[in-house]
């Protein structure tokens, strides 16, 4: 429920980071998201591996085989269901799968960033374990998204 008492319009705004990717997205890319970072996670720097291993240890996820506060140490396979779940009511948990997701494209995140500078739209670096900085506007978002797209040709895919 909004400051003012009214529901969000769920096309223009969320505070929910695992939402915004359903919503823009799809729901079925939350899903590549989250394995591609944890497949990432060993990979990532040392400073996200820690932020993620922290987040993932105090989630208080139930993986089977695993004692919650080691779940982090759990195959992909027993992470993804425990995770998916929880990422819908956890921005924390979100922004460090995110987090390790945007360092797996380190060659995508530059191409935004600099994007976004020529655009004059604002970048941060990453996303709040709170919620966005701000909103963005769904009309707005498929403008910048269609200008970047063009603009690198179907450089980028995820896998």
């Amino acid at each position: 429920m909004g400051e003012d008492g009214a529901e969000p319009d769920d096309f223009k705004e969320t505070k929910f980071i695992s939402h915004a990717i359903d919503l823009f997205l799809g729901s079925g890319y939350r899903i590549d998201v989250l394995k591609r970072a944890l497949n990432w996670r060993k990979k990532a720097s040392p400073e996200a591996q820690k932020n993620l291993r922290s987040t993932i240890n105090s989630s208080n996820l139930s993986v089977q085989g695993f004692r919650s506060t080691r779940a982090y140490n759990a195959p992909t396979g027993h992470l993804l269901g425990p995770i998916i779940e929880h990422m819908t009511t956890s921005n924390k948990l979100s922004a460090a799968i995110l987090r390790v997701w945007v360092e797996s494209h380190e060659l995508l995140h530059a191409d935004v960033v600099e994007y976004r500078k020529m655009s004059d739209l604002p970048v941060q670096d990453y996303v709040s374990d709170r919620q966005f900085s701000d909103s963005w506007d769904f009309d707005e978002w498929d403008r910048a998204t269609d200008g970047f797209i063009e603009r690198n040709d179907g450089a980028y895919s995820d896998g």
